[in-house]
């Protein structure tokens, strides 16, 4: 086989592969570029889903109509220029590969009126049909700004229009996106249609309040009434955005958002810096919701590391970790400090403790199914275990030693199989055995 040079075609349908894997990708890069281009206001249009149109309108500062032909091109973008430019980049796009990879598995027509253009001046539409790297420029009268229509989306890939899901699926794919984009741009009001009709309106932000009822408004106003504020400054850097309650928790991650310089991501290092802080207050298996904003220099963040710009890597990615870490956990001190520790002195011995067992409607009767002692006791109630440890307890509690809080091997006894009871010097310990092997795990 002889080694040939790929037509530009191919060669754009293959990077987009890697850029645009369904409606939502397309959505994500048209709308941060829109964001890029200093817009104010947005408005998506998509229909079935986004397969048959995408329309993203917006009020930036638009395109010459010089250039919009090279707009089109693969790897021509207005935000970078040099190979220093990568190690600081300011923008949400730079790679100048999003419009050509969707104008090759779709038919795409970009129209703009750049805002240096005369009030009398007509916009222009670039026209690509998905089939040759031909580009039709016609006049469109316009306002300043960009329109870019995505219509039939993989019409020319048809392997690819398999892997589509439902038209709904598709929809909520596209309406997270702009959730994500929108978290990141408090600036611009957003506006979402599908098949013709408004399902989404996101204000624009000038305030602290505004913000927080746009967060409300985004993720859900349960989150922002159950969450906690968080703001740190360490150097160069600055954490801040909301955190659920403890008692605000899910079983998906859903609701989590994490945005590094205006940029949503999804960093492992960042992840477990979350969960970690979190560990000790939700129940096994539950996650918490969050918006985090982490602002800091970018010479210290390197975003060239994927097609889809959704992963990042930090120059001290550690410090990273062990800040965010500690900010949660600042934040979620308060309520940390309100749950009792039965280890201080202090805890009374003197506590009665019930001697009977009544049993609520279904739930099992220890004198049914036996007490298992672990000192040989038997019996059909919590009288022996509790007697003896009681007895214990007030004695280490007349004794002038300090509480170390240990626990006497000699002095265990195990309750219904399913408790253990112990006394220290200051009172009484009852642990439950299947959280404590839990936590061992």
């Amino acid at each position: 086989m002889h080694i040939k040079k790929l037509s530009p075609l191919l060669a754009n349908q293959i990077a987009a592969g890697e850029v645009v894997e369904r409606p939502s990708s397309v959505v994500k890069e048209l709308l941060e570029n829109a964001v890029d281009a200093g817009a104010t206001r947005i408005q998506l249009d998509i229909e079935r889903g986004g397969t048959r149109l995408i329309r993203i309108t917006d009020d930036g500062h638009g395109i010459e109509r010089e250039e919009l032909e090279l707009a089109l091109a693969r790897h021509a973008t207005s935000k970078i220029e040099r190979t220093e430019d990568l190690k600081a980049i300011h923008t949400l796009g730079f790679r100048g590969e999003a419009l050509a990879s969707i104008s090759s598995v779709a038919r795409l027509t970009l129209s703009s009126k750049a805002s240096n253009a005369n009030d009398d001046a007509t916009g222009w539409s670039a026209i690509a049909q998905g089939q040759d790297m031909a580009v039709d420029i016609q006049p469109r009268p316009m306002p300043v700004g960009t329109i870019v229509e995505v219509r039939d989306l993989f019409f020319n890939t048809p392997a690819r229009q398999k892997f589509l899901r439902a038209e709904r699926t598709e929809y909520v794919h596209i309406e997270e996106t702009m959730k994500r984009v929108a978290l990141a741009s408090p600036q611009v009001a957003f506006t979402l249609k599908h098949n013709g009709k408004v399902t989404k309106r996101i204000p624009a932000a000038k305030s602290e309040e505004q913000q927080k009822q746009r967060i409300g408004a985004i993720v859900s106003n349960s989150f922002l009434g159950q969450s906690l504020a968080l703001d740190a400054s360490v150097e160069h850097l600055r954490l801040w955005g909301w955190l659920s309650h403890p008692d605000f928790h899910q079983n998906s991650n859903m609701s989590q958002y994490v945005f590094v310089n205006g940029r949503a991501v999804r960093d492992r290092t960042l992840n477990h810096a979350i969960r970690q802080a979190y560990q000790e207050l939700l129940p096994t298996g539950r996650v918490p919701a969050y918006v985090i904003y982490l602002e800091l220099d970018a010479e210290k963040v390197d975003v060239n590391v994927h097609p889809m710009k959704t992963e990042v890597r930090f120059k001290d990615e550690w410090r990273i970790y062990h800040v965010l870490k500690s900010a949660i956990e600042e934040a979620l001190s308060p309520i940390l400090h309100t749950i009792p520790d039965f280890e201080k002195p202090g805890f009374s011995s003197d506590f009665e403790f019930p001697t009977t067992f009544t049993p609520k409607e279904g739930q099992a009767n220890p004198d049914q199914e036996g007490l298992h002692l672990t000192h040989g006791d038997t019996g059909n109630n919590f009288q022996p275990a509790l007697d003896r440890a009681k007895s214990y307890a007030s004695q280490l509690a007349t004794r002038p030693e300090p509480d170390t809080g240990r626990v006497d091997l000699e002095k265990i006894w195990q309750v219904h199989s399913k408790y253990i009871v112990s006394p220290i010097t200051s009172g009484l310990v009852i642990i439950d055995q299947h959280v404590a092997h839990e936590r061992i795990l």
